[in-house]
């Protein structure tokens, strides 16, 4: 067995020498054992450990799996295109060039990732929905799929929609031209328009988020810009206030912004020569215009806020009389509590005066109120003792001897303030101040010589050869008698 199989080998290798010359692949050189065996001559090809990189051509992606046959149909190995359009038919026919690679790939036949890029330098990019949609979508209709000269306006691919479309009715409207108008080709929904119209107006606040047809109603062109136009039905149904009623202008931005409709800004000065101020600027304009009364309509305070006059009792501003300009006491924002300013009027409040209240004082009325201490302080004077006001004829200008911030300890010092009486021998010689002012309506008025009255011919020999003409008056004791000492 061994020897029949040594002749075999033998044979076979006289035959290839033989041969050589007539070899079916040409001048391929390598070994025939690399894809041939002696156990057969036909080639298994997942067996074969020929390495086709070698060869210049790299097997990869689909090239890997496919039969070599598939390309190699001659037996000449070596005499093959290394192009794609050798074995791959091109079904564009040229018109996207030679280069296939640019949109194809070995591994995956079907990958069109470099198509979408390639398609992105065109005169049509693949943006939005574009950019998942299969090309034959765009591409319809086309033998051999020749991609070139397809149109790139909107109409050509979406006509359907075009036509199916109420909202609004794109014939009807002639708006069949130019979608990118209304429709971006970046959008993932063809029904979400984005038209940006003219006025900017539209284009921002409620208005944005409105459908079409709330404004286009009937058609899209020659709409009115103007408010009115679209809410004239807002105009006439509104109450606070009444719209109608108060000869409003139609020119809604006067008052109202396309921001937000409530809330209306109306300048009441400039409309209405009325300033709204303080608290006026937040009430509703029927607390004013009663019944959408709009003429005749007071303009002081008292004209609308009679019934709040009327209705205090801390302090009773009828009883006491009180002026019906309002603002000598209250504000604009704030009514309560009220602001006079007692400092305005001839007898500010100082000292304890500052916090007590208006009722202390004017118990019967505001109006003719004396402004001496007396007349509201006789009870006190008639009542204290020490010293007696009323047995030592105390003057009843109060203020000679108290201040407004207490009523208690006078600041009367007479030792120290004129001369004394409580010490020395003149603390026996009185018991009332009208021992020696004799006039009570000004304690300023006084004499000596009323107690200390001397014999005349005496006082003319004392006082004899002096520059002056003696006159027997308080002042003139002085200049011999200090105060405070007795002369016999």
């Amino acid at each position: 067995m061994l020897f029949i199989l040594t002749v075999v080998a033998i044979c076979f290798s006289v035959a290839l020498i033989a041969n050589a010359a007539k070899n079916p692949h040409g001048n391929l050189k390598i070994d025939c054992k690399q894809c041939h065996t002696t156990a057969s001559w036909d080639v298994k090809a997942a067996k074969v450990a020929f390495q086709h990189s070698r060869t210049g051509f790299l097997l990869l992606g689909g090239h890997k799996f496919v039969d070599c046959m598939s390309c190699h149909q001659s037996l000449l190995f070596s005499e093959i295109g290394t192009a794609c359009a050798d074995c791959h038919t091109d079904i564009h026919r040229g018109q996207l060039g030679p280069n296939c690679e640019e949109c194809h790939s070995a591994q995956n036949w079907e990958n069109r990732s470099e198509v979408y890029e390639l398609h992105n330098t065109s005169a049509f990019p693949l943006l939005g929905v574009h950019a998942i949609t299969d090309c034959e979508a765009c591409h319809v209709n086309q033998q051999q799929n020749e991609f070139a000269n397809t149109p790139t306006d909107c109409e050509f691919c979406h006509q359907q929609e075009l036509v199916a479309t109420t909202s609004p009715n794109h014939i009807e409207e002639g708006l069949t031209s130019e979608c990118q108008r209304c429709h971006m080709p970046t959008a993932t929904e063809w029904t979400r328009a984005t038209y940006r119209h003219q006025s900017a107006f539209v284009e921002r606040g409620p208005h944005a988020k409105l459908a079409c047809l709330s404004c286009h109603t009937d058609n899209f062109s020659d709409i009115s810009s103007d408010c009115y136009s679209c809410h004239a039905a807002d105009y006439n149904s509104t109450t606070d206030p009444n719209h109608i009623a108060f000869g409003f202008l139609t020119e809604c931005l006067l008052c109202h912004t396309d921001l937000q409709w409530e809330d209306a800004r109306f300048d009441h000065l400039q409309m209405a020569n009325f300033a709204l101020n303080g608290a006026h600027s937040t009430i509703k304009c029927g607390q004013c215009h009663v019944n959408n009364q709009v003429t005749n309509l007071p303009r002081d305070c008292f004209g609308c806020h009679e019934s709040d006059f009327t209705s205090v009792s801390d302090p009773n501003h009828v009883a006491n009389n009180f002026d019906h300009d309002c603002l000598l006491c209250h504000t604009e924002s704030v009514w309560s509590p009220a602001t006079f300013d007692h400092n305005n009027t001839q007898f500010p409040l100082i000292g304890a005066h500052a916090t007590i209240s208006c009722t202390d004082c004017h118990t019967n009325g505001y109006s003719n109120l004396a402004t001496d201490c007396f007349s509201c302080h006789e009870t006190e004077y008639d009542q204290t003792g020490d010293p007696n006001h009323a047995a030592a004829l105390f003057p009843t200008d109060c203020a000679q001897c108290h201040t407004t911030t207490t009523w208690d300890d006078a600041n009367w010092d007479h030792d120290n303030q004129y001369f004394p009486i409580n010490s020395g021998r003149h603390r026996e010689e009185w018991n009332t101040c009208a021992d020696c002012h004799t006039n009570t309506a000004d304690y300023g008025v006084f004499s000596c010589i009323d107690c200390h009255e001397h014999e005349k011919s005496r006082t003319d020999d004392q006082h004899q050869g002096e520059v002056r003409n003696y006159s027997y008056d308080s002042a003139a004791c002085y200049d011999c008698h200090p105060r405070g000492e007795a002369d016999d």
